[in-house]
């Protein structure tokens, strides 16, 4: 998904419209980050520090409330550049 929302997306664009990417450069860095963000941030915000495991109905409810990121594409790509430190400007 990281990958779908960032480097693929960019990809695709320039490959069926012939945009150029501004973030091109940036593409490696881009790809290196997936996981630290799900450790750095994704997981930490579902299980918290103390907690390393969860009944599928918290984990459930813990994914929709804590990181309901993950299921919107712009708040995706937002996470992954900046977890590579990365400025999006479009």
């Amino acid at each position: 998904m990281c990958l779908l929302s960032t480097v693929h997306l960019f990809e695709f664009a320039r490959d069926f419209t012939g945009m150029e990417c501004p973030f091109e450069s940036d593409f490696d860095k881009l790809r290196e980050v997936h996981e630290d963000l799900r450790e750095d941030r994704f997981l930490d915000e579902v299980y918290g520090e103390s907690q390393s495991k969860l009944d599928n109905d918290a984990w459930l409810d813990a994914v929709t409330k804590k990181a309901k990121w993950i299921f919107n594409s712009k708040d995706l790509r937002k996470a992954v550049f900046d977890q590579a430190k990365v400025k999006y400007t479009l």
